[in-house]
């Protein structure tokens, strides 16, 4: 049984059913090339002659058919079991040491206690584990690859960084095991196999922590099982006929494609919140902007027209023409009336110191305006509010015939010329 293996008759029919899809004959030069073998070889494998172990698994890998699903278990010795167990009790470091020895050993701990027994780094290659009983154990570290834990309890168990490699679980319980790190390339589960509460942030797709899934950030709490548990209910991975054997590496990378697209869009729907803010904050400070220009433009229409100027007007006219009581022209807002009269041959202009001084005030106060609103927004903005002062007073201010009246004009003209 160590170095040889031979098929049994259930395991015949498997491989009969998978040739027969390829379109092989029992004998065929194309089988015995891609198994590495000879015709010869493939005879005695039918024939169910023991042949060498790695002949056997060549010839079941070439057709697609688990070597496990088709050899038979050789009858072990009632003792080999106290055996091996007494040895993997005395330490990994022994076990590991025993096990380098004897590479192609196919170790048989059907149904062993190793309940939280500190397993570490152990090599279980290969290995029969078959109703093992490994709660609680600690198998971080730990080689599987191959190993057959049908029916096996690892509940609790800590599998983080194991390499789980083609490991056989059927109808295995991982309650509450960690699985953060292992490593499940090709690995057989089915509807028994049961996943509640597993401890997982990652693991890995390929061997040699190749194909990290997810490929960035960890699994949510719960989301390694949901996961599984909806590849494993719509792939069933041991079909009730017990022909098509058929691993979760299909559906898991289909989770990998899931979380590299979910990934893909939440970094494309940040930049695009991203820049929609920037957008929306460039926006808004154009509008503060164009509040504080509009708030510039009141403050000086507003000033102008708080400014009123009252002129009393006595004239001597050439012309006979006479007009009833005083003139006075009031000059506010823009606007401008008359009223009272001109008495014939007198002209006399009337007006205080203190009116002298509020219109000078106004057009200094103007100019400091204007040039507040030229430095802050440019030739083009200050336009706009001498283009407001001309649509407004212009014209009514120029109805005056005053020296200070002049000056405010040259003002206004001059920044609408600059």
């Amino acid at each position: 049984m160590a170095d040889t293996l031979r098929a049994s008759s259930t395991g015949l029919k498997l491989v009969n059913q998978a040739r027969r899809k390829k379109g092989w004959s029992k004998s065929s030069e194309i089988w015995a090339k891609e198994a590495l073998t000879t015709k010869a070889t493939l005879k005695r494998f039918w024939g169910r002659t023991a042949i060498l172990q790695d002949t056997f698994k060549g010839i079941c890998k070439a057709v697609g058919v688990s070597w496990r699903e088709v050899v038979e278990e050789a009858e072990v010795p009632e003792h080999a079991d106290r055996k091996y167990t007494a040895l993997i009790k005395q330490g990994v470091p022994d076990w590991n040491r025993w096990r380098e020895s004897q590479p192609y050993f196919r170790v048989d701990l059907n149904g062993v206690d190793l309940r939280g027994t500190n397993l570490k780094g152990v090599d279980f290659s290969d290995t029969s584990l078959k109703g093992a009983d490994l709660r609680e154990a600690d198998l971080s570290h730990a080689i599987l690859v191959e190993a057959n834990l049908i029916n096996a309890d690892l509940s609790h168990a800590n599998l983080s960084n194991a390499d789980l490699s083609r490991t056989q679980a059927l109808a295995t319980n991982f309650t509450g095991t960690k699985l953060t790190g292992a490593c499940l390339e090709d690995w057989n589960c089915n509807g028994a196999t049961t996943l509640n509460d597993i401890v997982c942030d990652y693991i890995f797709l390929k061997a040699r922590k190749q194909e990290r899934c997810p490929s960035n950030g960890n699994f949510t709490s719960g989301e390694f099982t949901k996961l599984f548990h909806k590849a494993i209910s719509s792939v069933d991975l041991i079909l009730r006929n017990s022909i098509d054997q058929v691993n979760t590496l299909y559906e898991a990378e289909k989770i990998k494609i899931k979380y590299s697209l979910e990934q893909k869009y939440t970094v494309a729907l940040k930049a695009c919140e991203k820049k929609y803010q920037s957008q929306l904050k460039a926006k808004d400070e154009q509008i503060e902007i164009y509040r504080e220009h509009n708030a510039n433009m009141c403050e000086i229409v507003k000033l102008v027209a708080s400014k009123p100027i009252e002129w009393n007007i006595k004239s001597e006219l050439l012309e006979s023409h006479t007009m009833e009581s005083p003139t006075v022209v009031n000059v506010q807002g823009g606007q401008v009336s008359f009223g009272g009269d001109i008495n014939t041959g007198e002209a006399n202009v009337q007006y205080s110191s203190v009116q002298k001084q509020n219109l000078a005030e106004a057009v200094a106060e103007i100019q400091q305006l204007l040039k507040q609103l030229e430095n802050t927004y440019g030739n083009k903005e200050t336009a706009k509010v001498i283009n407001t002062l001309k649509s407004g007073g212009v014209e009514a201010l120029e109805a005056i015939d005053h020296p200070l009246v002049n000056i405010l004009m040259a003002a206004i003209e001059g920044w609408a010329e600059a």
